[in-house]
């Protein structure tokens, strides 16, 4: 029965390379087992049966990893419209749009240009830069520590020094933002928060995030409807006020096209998927 469970899983290894493991695991794991080894088991609901007593935290990756194969949402906005801190950045974000651009004018400095990162392309497998064109941002709080390779390349670029001037002076320069982040930013439920510049002509490849422990959720603040996002094989494109909402870590890649005339100022900020297992928790 495994071996038929391992063979199915087999071509998405790489995707999901934790249950791989543990299916690996629990293969070696019965043949020692008298139990397991007698059952002549076919089917999905004997095998949960007998995997969930074998081990109850390999029949968890299983039930977890499964569910992450089939179809799941490619966006996840019309799911959080009830979390209070996605609630309160859309009942606030004029005042917060006004800030962001008060603040990109009274401080340009603070604005750096995004490193220019190497990925793998997942089609060629060929090393490729993560965007052409211009994009601009400034850090409002510090990258959390799943981000650690991103943090690392960050501060080689003075990233870190501008995120640290930036949060410092957030409660004075963003006021309306602050009064909504700073308790969470704390208690390290958010984080991740930067406003994010896309101009016109700009491509960001597909790739995918470091962590898949977040959620990440852009915000429009200033919009062009030809500036698109694409995760998986659905694309969207950002309007003022409204939220789009994907995992930044997978299962699917995301890319932007700006093919508009005006720059794109979005807000972006990441929220742990442990805290929103309670709005999300049909996946």
């Amino acid at each position: 029965m495994l071996q038929e469970l391992i063979d199915l899983v087999e071509p998405h290894k790489y995707d999901h390379p934790e249950l791989y493991k543990y299916l690996m695991i629990t293969w070696t794991a019965c043949k020692y087992n008298s139990t397991l080894q007698a059952c002549n088991v076919t089917g999905a609901i004997m095998l949960q049966h007998h995997l969930s007593e074998f081990d109850g935290e390999i029949m968890r990756f299983y039930e977890k990893e499964m569910a992450a194969m089939r179809k799941e949402p490619a966006f996840w906005q019309n799911q959080l419209v009830e979390e209070p801190i996605c609630k309160a950045m859309v009942e606030n974000w004029e005042s917060i749009r006004d800030e962001v651009i008060s603040l990109k004018e009274t401080h340009p400095k603070w604005f750096a240009k995004y490193p220019k990162f190497k990925i793998e392309d997942p089609e060629t497998n060929e090393t490729v830069r993560m965007y052409d064109n211009d994009w601009t941002i400034t850090a409002l709080s510090r990258l959390s520590e799943n981000y650690e390779a991103e943090n690392n390349r960050a501060e080689k670029t003075g990233g870190s020094s501008l995120e640290k001037l930036v949060k410092r002076y957030r409660n004075k320069l963003l006021p309306t933002l602050n009064n909504i982040v700073d308790q969470p930013d704390k208690d390290e439920i958010l984080t991740n928060i930067f406003v994010s510049i896309l101009s016109p002509g700009a491509i960001i490849r597909p790739h995918q995030g470091y962590s898949k422990n977040y959620m990440r959720i852009h915000m429009g603040l200033v919009c062009d409807p030809k500036c698109k996002l694409t995760v998986g094989d659905e694309t969207r494109t950002w309007e003022p006020g409204k939220l789009l909402a994907f995992k930044d870590g997978g299962p699917y890649y995301h890319s932007v096209v700006h093919n508009g005339i005006n720059d794109r100022f979005i807000l972006s900020f990441d929220l742990k998927l442990d805290y929103l297992e309670q709005y999300i928790n049909n996946y």
